[in-house]
């Protein structure tokens, strides 16, 4: 199973994925804004990050920037969140800044878990490809 830091200001979101997560036996650590994320990122190293893009004092999108500063986590997968941005505005500029995939507020839970699926999909398949390139 897999670690995942949620970032979301909103806690009723939190609480959402928390428990939606940790239903499917996912470590689950919540952060409130980008600068408490970045340290419980370098700190606990999880596997995927899905974060909301409009939170005051950092948007989501600087987050992911910073975070890929931070050489003991930049390589985390990141997913954005929104509801306040145009899906496909927003998915553009979630590829830009890094982000890996997309999910739009307000969401069904089997999306939510969905996504938590294809993330580790593709980091799975992502460290196939990085060992048998190593051979």
């Amino acid at each position: 199973m897999a670690k995942i830091l949620v970032v979301d200001d909103h806690m009723p979101t939190r609480e959402l994925l928390r428990a939606l997560f940790q239903y499917k036996g996912h470590t689950v650590l919540l952060a409130v804004g980008g600068p408490e994320a970045i340290v419980a990122a370098a700190e606990d190293m999880p596997d995927l990050i899905i974060a909301d893009v409009v939170m005051p004092g950092m948007d989501g999108f600087t987050f992911v920037r910073m975070l890929r500063e931070h050489t003991e986590c930049k390589s985390a997968p990141v997913a954005m969140m929104s509801a306040s941005l145009d899906e496909e505005k927003a998915r553009i500029l979630s590829e830009q800044c890094g982000a890996v995939d997309y999910l739009a507020k307000p969401f069904e839970p089997e999306h939510a878990l969905a996504l938590v699926s294809r993330m580790l999909l593709r980091s799975r398949i992502a460290e196939t490809d990085g060992a048998l390139n190593a051979s």
